[in-house]
């Protein structure tokens, strides 16, 4: 029997034996109930609670990472999330079972949510980076809470210079290219096997191994192991110019991407770039890139711009980079992630006195599941 109870039994006793047991009952079941119902008026409100900090440990460099998470609500109203804010504006966290942003999201007393961020790995090689997310919420006692990804930027096969360029070309050269060629014992290269490619009749690869001592990649645990030699199978004018990204394929794998861009124009230099990972916008992804058209003098010229294929509207904007130079930001917006490849167009270079000059140049869309 509880205090006030006791209480309650000595007061009635005290005033009157009239009201007998049933009085005492009475008056000891009310005490007890209102002491019941003050201690479960209390309430604590929502909760947010997460790990302080992920370790996803060794992640390929340049490549897109994805990481899982959950948040819980320990407390005993709903939790609301009402944003997450990430390092940078490119980056979003999204409810995995239903991929949409961790926006306005409730969460309720007792459960669970599991969440996600994809981004693309940079930072140094071998050494730990960080990516930090805040967590806005209506918790009254953590309005804002932080979690940490921790990751080590690595690399299993490596290749300095990652895309070539090879400008001025002669029509009748039959180019050769060498990259080197770095691994940390993880890469599916193997040195003793051939190695084809997707583009067999316009190139050929041969693996040479390094003699001797290897070298190290910076502050990495990859080494030199060799160099790839990439040979041109058709002479430059009967394939024209030309950006591709050549796949390095060996016991029926792709073990290697590789951008080659080629001109053979002495006036003019085409330079595409990637379209990498989308931006965020209200209306759903935008992907950006920037091509880079340069004149070898500084004659003024006009570029006419057409794109091929694919059926997108997407209309570069040229701007003036210089007297001789001009660039092509390419835009290309879309409600769902890109699931194409690359973007082609078709330029018409004009300079008085000079003639014309035409070119395809593709831009190439990375696409974030190479990295997942």
């Amino acid at each position: 029997m509880c205090a006030k109870s006791v209480f309650s039994v000595r007061f009635i006793l005290r005033l009157t034996a009239t009201w007998g047991t049933l009085g005492l009952l009475l008056t000891a079941s009310v005490a007890c109930n209102g002491d019941r119902h003050a201690s479960g008026s209390s309430s604590v409100g929502p909760r947010v609670t997460h790990v302080d900090t992920i370790d996803v440990g060794a992640r390929d460099v340049n490549k897109t990472s994805r990481v899982l998470f959950d948040v819980q609500n320990t407390g005993d109203q709903p939790l609301i999330i009402t944003r997450v804010e990430t390092p940078c504006a490119c980056q979003s966290v999204f409810v995995a079972e239903t991929s949409r942003a961790a926006v306005d999201l409730s969460v309720e007393p007792g459960n669970s949510v599991r969440l996600g961020i994809d981004f693309v790995v940079g930072g140094n090689l071998n050494e730990v980076s960080k990516l930090q997310l805040k967590f806005h919420t209506n918790d009254p006692d953590r309005p804002v809470s932080i979690l940490n990804i921790a990751f080590t930027p690595s690399s299993s096969i490596y290749v300095i210079p990652s895309g070539i360029v090879h400008q001025q070309a002669k029509p009748d050269e039959l180019p050769q290219f060498k990259v080197d060629v770095y691994a940390d014992g993880r890469s599916p290269l193997v040195t003793s096997a051939p190695i084809q490619t997707d583009l067999p009749e316009d190139y050929s690869v041969q693996f040479l191994a390094s003699p001797g001592a290897q070298e190290k990649l910076g502050n990495s645990g990859a080494v030199k192991i060799g160099c790839l030699v990439i040979n041109s199978l058709k002479p430059i004018g009967s394939v024209g110019e030309r950006s591709v990204t050549l796949t390095l394929i060996q016991n029926g794998k792709a073990i290697l991407s590789l951008p080659i861009s080629v001109s053979v124009s002495k006036e003019y230099i085409v330079l595409p770039s990637a379209i990498t990972l989308p931006r965020r916008t209200s209306e759903g992804y935008l992907y950006e890139a920037m091509v880079m058209c340069k004149r070898t003098d500084n004659k003024p010229f006009e570029i006419e711009v057409s794109q091929i294929g694919q059926g997108l509207d997407v209309q570069p904007l040229v701007t003036e980079a210089g007297k001789n130079a001009r660039t092509l930001n390419v835009k290309l917006e879309r409600t769902k992630r890109a699931s194409l490849r690359n973007v082609s167009f078709h330029l018409r270079f004009a300079s008085p006195g000079a003639g014309t000059f035409e070119t395809d140049v593709t831009v190439r869309i990375v696409p974030p599941e190479e990295g997942e």
